[in-house]
């Protein structure tokens, strides 16, 4: 933390440092996303950040560190959600529209794409339909 708090920033991408750690050595690509970054320990607007080993992924092989950082933690939230709707909820295109709520958003707006590329029918909500309506219709 600096002198005026901590530092903003929930997700982070870079290569290892120093590490004390087995899970990561040094030249190692690793990423970081949520996991309270920002609001209880420093985040990632930074050019170097210390964190606990165990809260790092490695990046997805095709994807380079700065890709991994448009994805965010949006994009890894929609992803989840839209994954888990299928996997446990059973939510399959064939049953008709689905709605996504504050779709204006950035995890809504990741949520009306990958709903979009999957064949769902989607009906995105948001309050700022008149700025954003255009951009969200399919």
């Amino acid at each position: 933390s600096g002198q005026y708090g901590l530092l903003l920033g929930i997700d982070y991408a870079g290569v290892v440092a120093r590490s004390s750690s087995p899970l990561w050595r040094e030249g190692d690509a690793v990423v970081l996303t949520g996991n309270k970054a920002g609001q209880y320990f420093d985040g990632g607007y930074a050019e170097r950040a210390t964190c606990r080993a165990e809260w790092l992924v490695a990046p997805p092989p095709a994807l380079s560190l700065a890709q991994t950082m448009v994805v965010g933690t949006a994009g890894v939230t929609a992803a989840m959600c839209v994954d888990y709707l299928q996997r446990f909820g059973e939510v399959q295109p064939s049953h008709g529209p689905v709605l996504v709520t504050g779709a204006a958003g950035g995890l809504g707006q990741v949520a009306v794409a990958l709903l979009h590329a999957r064949g769902f029918e989607v009906v995105a909500s948001t309050g700022r339909a008149e700025a954003l309506g255009d951009h969200l219709r399919a």
